[in-house]
């Protein structure tokens, strides 16, 4: 029986990296492992989203 799994990461994202790592969560769907539980699975996102308006902006 396939069981679901919610994960929720936070991460911090720089100006310089913010087109790279959103190009990224645009895909969606990932390989997605966590050994402290040892799950390994293909995995979805379903939502994300970002404290800040515009990363391109300085500061």
């Amino acid at each position: 029986m396939n069981k679901l799994h919610k994960i929720s990461i936070e991460f911090k994202v720089s100006r310089e990296d913010y087109h790279d790592v959103t190009t990224l969560l645009y895909e969606g769907t990932f390989d997605i492992r966590v050994n402290e539980k040892g799950l390994t699975f293909r995995g979805t996102i379903q939502q994300y989203s970002t404290s800040v308006t515009n990363l391109y902006i300085k500061g």
